[in-house]
């Protein structure tokens, strides 16, 4: 992997700042920066009719200012750690801009969060129409973001999961020595699918791997067993192409997954 785009907004970002360039150093990957700033919200027309011009000039001064200091944090960062990197704002559609970024990345990084939603979409659907359209994997954050200790890669027997497996070894390549737990979701009492040919290709990229297969409906049983997790976990996930996605990001499957603490996603398709 040679180049890695990062999005923040208001929350936490320097921690982000601060795993997004640690995983770039272990990658010896350019970082690109799209700084996207909102706390200090420019006022509709509306209201600037009730502002005086040096209250107008104030916010969009604040603006400015919350812009500076995430870069000059990002590049010192950056700087500090050996990171090559580089950073631009973009102006227009920010959902646009995000996808024209991923376009040119081998990966994106980013909050479920700091995705603002068009159209007033929830962050699950706003999700969704992200992954329809973007170009390249994308890695989701938690709110408080850590390195993850341990890994479990979703499993449904599509070729699109199995892709996501092969994209976790080649991107994160120091995270797969870490624990790894392949997990599928049956409604079935059947077993794990085609269970051999997929244990010889995982052992081929990690060691220590476990496999689980839980029986229920999809988004209740995997909603209770990743609630019981206590470590950093990153989840990999296929997200199938751009026509359809799979089961774990339909309908409300996406928001139960952003609601869950702790848990980084790597989603590919």
């Amino acid at each position: 992997m040679k180049k890695m785009s990062l999005l923040i907004g208001r929350e936490n970002w320097q921690v982000i700042v601060g795993n997004a360039a640690r995983l770039a150093y272990m990658n010896k990957a350019l970082l690109s920066l799209i700084v996207i700033s909102e706390n200090a919200k420019v006022p509709s027309s509306a209201e600037q009719d009730l502002l005086s011009l040096s209250e107008i000039q104030a916010i969009m001064d604040r603006r400015d200012d919350e812009r500076n200091e995430q870069l000059a944090y990002f590049r010192s960062t950056c700087d500090r750690m050996g990171v090559l990197h580089e950073a631009w704002q973009p102006c227009g559609d920010h959902f646009e801009n995000v996808l024209l970024e991923a376009l040119y990345s081998d990966l994106l990084i980013m909050t479920a969060l700091e995705l603002k939603p068009p159209n007033g979409l929830l962050p699950g659907a706003a999700l969704r129409r992200l992954l329809e359209k973007a170009q390249c994997p994308v890695l989701l954050l938690p709110e408080l973001p850590t390195i993850p200790s341990r890994t479990m890669l979703l499993y449904d027997g599509s070729t699109s999961a199995v892709y996501a497996i092969k994209l976790f070894a080649y991107l994160l390549p120091d995270l797969v020595d870490r624990p790894v737990e392949v997990i599928q979701v049956t409604e079935d009492n059947n077993g794990m699918t085609e269970s051999k040919r997929l244990t010889d290709f995982i052992r081929c990229h990690h060691a220590d791997v476990t496999y689980t297969v839980l029986h229920g409906h999809p988004k209740q049983t995997l909603h209770e067993y990743l609630a019981k997790g206590t470590e950093p976990t990153l989840i990999v996930m296929g997200a199938y192409g751009r026509s359809r996605l799979s089961r774990w990001l339909r309908g409300s499957m996406a928001d139960v997954l952003l609601c869950m603490p702790g848990y980084s996603m790597l989603i590919a398709h």
